[in-house]
């Protein structure tokens, strides 16, 4: 069979798919394929580009929530672990995008597998990025604990500590599945070994933490939505605080789920770590929302919440009466009134024949506020138990 022709030969040559040769001392030319360099590249610049997004978006929010939080509200443990996620998720991100524009993945030593020039200080950057992501699954998870006892603070004692006790080890489960990846990574690091054979380690340890995440949203949007649906049958409609923390809740429990589905079904390299970013943005974000709702609605009183106001404390107590006369039962007395609203010069106080009882939604939205979340209004309303009937 007669050979080509150099014509033809040129024809069918595809110069996108060659090879080159990489000269390695003492061992013969290896051979490179044009599009495994090119793979080499493109994932190097698409895994910087994704965490390059997470440190902007965790050292912005940083920035904001430290200038706009209120200086009583600073002094929250939940709020020093927010700040804390925050700054160690931008951290530990840079660490992670100083690997791929370090030694480690130049090309001659990631080809030829040759490390040894890289020096000692780049391998304790890339176990300080693994050490800190440990760090911040333990602040996220403890954020999470004290959230879901703070909400969870009108439940029954018995109930409350059981589902505590369960926080407790779900958030326990999660932090020991990242040490033990933390801790074999690490080990893999100084001994310059592939990680291929631990990879299902690091599959576990995503699982568990969204698992986690998932839990400690579900409990904290199943305890809002009660409390939100159990407002709603006394007449308390109007927007508040409560429904901002549920919507957020609602995003921590599926938009981290959708990350770590990614992680297996998407060309984007490691979108598995935006989990981490996600819950360290939803957490400061809820509170910062829920705060400024709670201080909008503080400063401007709305119609619905006069209209909530006279079904709670009766219609006769804002019926318009001439100036100095008393209330119908007698026990107030008005000194000036402008379109039915009175001005009183004493506390209002209920008939003694009319039963009252406390809000049952005054402790959750006060502890809530005591632990940082941003929900307590402020102040607690006395419900007739005719008004919620």
């Amino acid at each position: 069979m007669a050979n080509p022709t150099p014509k033809a030969a040129a024809q069918s040559f595809d110069p996108f798919t060659q090879t080159v040769n990489l000269k390695i001392p003492g061992s013969p030319p290896e051979p490179i394929g044009i599009t495994d360099i090119d793979a080499y590249f493109g994932y190097a610049m698409r895994i910087a580009i994704n965490y390059s997004s997470q440190v902007g978006a965790s050292l912005a929010l940083l920035v904001v929530l430290l200038l706009l939080t209120r200086k009583e509200k600073r002094n929250s443990i939940i709020f020093i672990f927010n700040i804390i996620a925050l700054a160690l998720n931008g951290i530990r991100n840079i660490l992670q995008i100083l690997y791929f524009t370090g030694p480690f993945y130049e090309f001659y030593a990631y080809f030829a597998e040759d490390y040894s020039h890289v020096p000692a200080n780049e391998f304790r950057i890339s176990i300080a990025g693994d050490v800190l992501t440990f760090l911040l699954v333990c602040c996220l998870e403890a954020s999470l604990v004290l959230q879901v006892k703070a909400v969870c603070v009108t439940m029954r004692d018995t109930h409350k500590y059981m589902l505590l006790v369960l926080s407790s080890l779900v958030a326990l489960a999660a932090v020991v599945g990242r040490l033990a990846l933390t801790v074999q990574n690490s080990k893999a690091i100084m001994a310059l070994n592939n990680f291929q054979s631990q990879e299902w380690l690091a599959a576990m340890s995503l699982d568990i933490t969204v698992a986690s995440i998932c839990f400690f949203s579900a409990v904290f949007v199943t305890k809002l939505g009660v409390a939100i649906y159990e407002r709603h049958k006394i007449g308390m409609k109007r927007w508040s605080a409560m429904h901002i923390l549920f919507i957020m809740g609602g995003q921590t429990l599926i938009i981290p789920a959708i990350f770590a589905v990614l992680q297996y079904a998407s060309p984007v390299p490691e979108l598995g770590s935006q989990v981490l970013t996600m819950v360290a943005i939803f957490l400061p974000l809820s509170a910062m929302w829920a705060s400024a709702t709670v201080e909008n609605q503080g400063s401007t009183p709305s119609k619905p919440s006069m209209s909530l106001r006279r079904k709670l404390l009766g219609s006769n107590l804002f019926s318009t009466t001439t100036s100095g006369r008393r209330s119908p039962d007698g026990s107030k007395r008005y000194d000036s009134f402008s379109n039915g609203t009175a001005k009183s010069s004493a506390q209002i106080s209920h008939s003694p024949n009319t039963p009252t009882q406390t809000n049952p939604f005054t402790d959750l939205e006060k502890n809530a506020d005591r632990e940082g979340l941003g929900v307590y209004m402020g102040k607690s309303v006395t419900v007739m138990k005719e008004a919620g009937r």
